[in-house]
């Protein structure tokens, strides 16, 4: 039976990895990339793509965690020079995927919501709201929907 696809979009999965069976197997086409950078190149992917859905970090790899530089790399600069070449090739959304670690490291009492400040405190977490900062900062510019 093939996969579950009402309006029959194509869906390229772009991965870092070994390649993941199940990206296949749901109908994608994969591509794996060796590095994401500033400079990495993503105008052939990018070529008639519609929505961008960027779920892509470093997280807790071992060697790095306090590199800050290594995570600002991967997590903040690879993500705006997506979303750069994104606006370039007239992708219209572009859907940044952070993580709850930029609000905090545990909540107290009450879950985190969208109106408390920001606390991020580990090095991947200050990278990810670094991020989120900037990419508002663009998609506002280029006036995109937040």
């Amino acid at each position: 039976m093939p996969p579950f696809n009402p309006k029959n979009y194509i869906v390229q999965a772009i991965y870092r990895r070994s390649k993941c069976d199940y990206l296949t197997d749901a109908g994608c086409e994969a591509l794996k990339v060796k590095s994401m950078t500033g400079q990495t190149q993503w105008s052939e992917r990018l070529r008639g793509c519609d929505c961008i859905i960027h779920l892509a970090a470093i997280a807790h790899k071992k060697g790095i965690m306090n590199n800050p530089e290594e995570y600002r790399v991967v997590n903040v600069e690879s993500v705006l020079n997506l979303a750069t070449q994104a606006a370039d090739a007239g992708v219209s959304r572009f859907i940044f995927i952070s993580s709850v670690g930029v609000n905090g490291n545990k909540t107290l009492h009450n879950p985190f919501s969208e109106s408390d400040a920001p606390n991020p405190s580990s090095v991947y977490a200050i990278a990810k709201y670094h991020a989120e900062m900037d990419c508002k900062r663009l998609l506002q510019e280029w006036g995109w929907r937040l």
